[in-house]
């Protein structure tokens, strides 16, 4: 049960909805407008029950936003009765408009065929001669891909675009004229659940499916119908060539981790994809269409070369004794991620020969635990210091005078200081200082950082952080949860491994073997977990096969 369902009342129509032998399904009042989605928020026995086809279940939804958005949006209605696919629903706001809640009046008659193809998706009457046209070309459209033979098929919203699209003002023309390789391409593509679009031809005209939708972001739905070069503009130079081979020659192309830039999201964003590219021949000689398999494979690609990273970190430490040499180590392995860290600062924590009552030992050194002065020790992509001109910088806020430093990098660093937590900086919120919002060149893409972030490495915790990691983040990725894990597993891999240079050499030896030992007791573990399974699958099937007395 959500946290925002708090009202008593509403709980209370929850419980009821679930127990209720009538469909119902929640969606969220700020996701109405988005029709390539079908997402809810809550759905009863009943709605599953009924609807376990997925394609009439989103074209219900569908449906359930279009009707709500008109009505709210034109009447300010707050609840009202709607039919949906001939049956009336009821529609009702909860917790102040943060939800809707659609309901069946009464347990649904599941009709078939051309009456699930009567979804529907219009909030003005059946009646209305415009919608009534709508109806009837996407209906003849429909038939003409062989749509309506399927009784259990109903069209999702993306379905209906691609129906009710002019062709006939494009150069692939009438649905009618068609010839039937393209018929049979376009009703399987649409049909299929992998991400496929169809390139049609001389102006590689697109025809894509529902998967395609999240892969193309902003750019659905006008990439529809439109030639690549016009809505992938600033990746049609990288796929021109391919597509015109397959086109010309007609022999299938495989291509895998092909690296794209794509303004689909607002911004020019790095991605890789796995494309298949199959030729489609007509009658003539040569292709007229293209059919692109293609899958992404973005997050497999950049988790890969990032683990190659950190895993040079913790190659290094075994044969390392020295923690001078290890944050060297440290700043060669982020170098050699160009793409994911643009710039990088270490800063490390000053020897000291403070008064005793003040100092503990560190890797052999005097530390001061009031003082924590730290200097930048190695740094990537930076000409200059952005931290200003003093060579060392005390980072202990209860050793500062109450003046306010006007250095906002250093602000922040007392902060992450104190609660020793990574920080996240964007120049979306403004908390990324001028000094950061740099370009480098040759790394990044040459594009200027919008997010960084603060890394502290703990130690000894009476002494707080021994070191800091000021990095420049990836400018053509999002800074989404797995960025952000990635920022905390790099943390605990320089974390493990200073702690690890750190201690005498007999201890370093007693952890390795530590480490041997626990690795080759969970591959036993996991081996001796398959054999059983093994075992038990063998019993079943012995157990299957006996014969059984009277």
């Amino acid at each position: 049960m959500s946290s925002e369902w708090s009202d008593p009342a509403v709980i209370g129509l929850i419980q009821y909805l679930q127990l209720d032998t009538r469909p119902a399904f929640l969606i969220k009042h700020e996701e109405l407008t988005d029709l390539s989605s079908d997402d809810t928020v809550f759905e009863n026995a009943s709605f599953k029950r009924f609807f376990n086809v997925d394609q009439l279940r989103s074209a219900l939804v569908s449906a359930a936003k279009i009707a709500a958005t008109t009505r709210i949006g034109k009447d300010k209605a707050q609840s009202f009765v709607y039919n949906l696919n001939g049956n009336d629903c009821s529609f009702v706001s909860l917790c102040d408009g943060l939800y809707l809640a659609v309901s069946w009046c009464q347990i649904p008659t599941i009709v078939a065929a051309h009456s699930q193809l009567a979804v529907r998706t219009s909030a003005t009457p059946i009646h209305n001669s415009h919608e009534s046209q709508s109806k009837e070309r996407w209906e003849a459209v429909a038939g003409l891909l062989g749509w309506l033979r399927n009784p259990n098929l109903a069209l999702t919203a993306h379905q209906r675009r691609v129906a009710e699209f002019p062709w006939e003002d494009t150069s692939m023309g009438p649905v009618e004229s068609w010839p039937t390789v393209l018929r049979l391409a376009v009703s399987a593509s649409m049909l299929n659940p992998d991400p496929r679009c169809l390139y049609w031809g001389p102006e590689f005209l697109a025809i894509y499916n529902e998967a395609c939708i999240p892969l193309f972001g902003q750019k659905h739905p006008f990439a529809l119908g439109k030639s690549p070069w016009i809505s992938w503009k600033e990746s049609w130079p990288f796929a021109e060539t391919p597509l015109t081979r397959v086109m010309r020659d007609g022999i299938p192309e495989k291509q895998a981790g092909i690296q794209w830039f794509f303004n689909r999201h607002g911004y020019l964003e790095e991605a890789f994809f796995n494309s298949v590219f199959l030729p489609i021949p007509g009658i003539d000689s040569g292709g007229c269409g293209i059919l692109d398999q293609l899958q992404e494979t973005t997050d497999h690609v950049i988790a890969n070369r990032q683990q190659n990273m950190m895993n040079a970190i913790s190659d290094h430490v075994e044969k390392t004794t020295d923690i001078t040499e290890y944050w060297s180590n440290v700043k060669s392995a982020l170098a050699s991620l160009t793409s994911d860290i643009v710039y990088a600062l270490i800063l490390t924590r000053n020897k000291s020969g403070g008064h005793q009552a003040n100092t503990l030992m560190h890797d052999e050194r005097l530390i001061d635990v009031t003082a924590a002065e730290f200097s930048i020790s190695h740094s990537i992509g930076f000409t200059e210091s952005p931290l200003g001109p003093l060579s060392a910088y005390q980072l202990n806020p209860s050793h500062v005078s109450s003046t306010p430093d006007d250095h906002p990098i250093i602000s922040t660093l007392r902060q992450v200081y104190t609660n020793e937590e990574v920080r996240m900086l964007s120049k979306k919120d403004n908390s990324l200082p001028k000094s950061l919002e740099i370009a480098i060149k040759d790394r990044g893409f040459g594009d200027v950082v919008n997010n960084a972030c603060i890394i502290p490495i703990p130690g000894d915790p009476t002494a707080g952080p021994i070191a800091f990691l000021i990095l420049g983040l990836n400018p053509r990725r999002p800074i989404d949860t797995r960025a952000t894990d990635f920022v905390q597993v790099l943390r605990k891999v320089v974390t493990k491994g200073a702690a690890t240079v750190n201690l005498p050499v007999h201890l370093r030896q007693n952890q390795k073997r530590l480490e041997e030992l626990h690795q080759s007791l969970l591959e036993k573990l996991q081996a001796s977990d398959q054999e059983t399974k093994r075992l038990n699958a063998r019993f079943e099937r012995m157990s299957g096969g006996a014969p059984v007395g009277e």
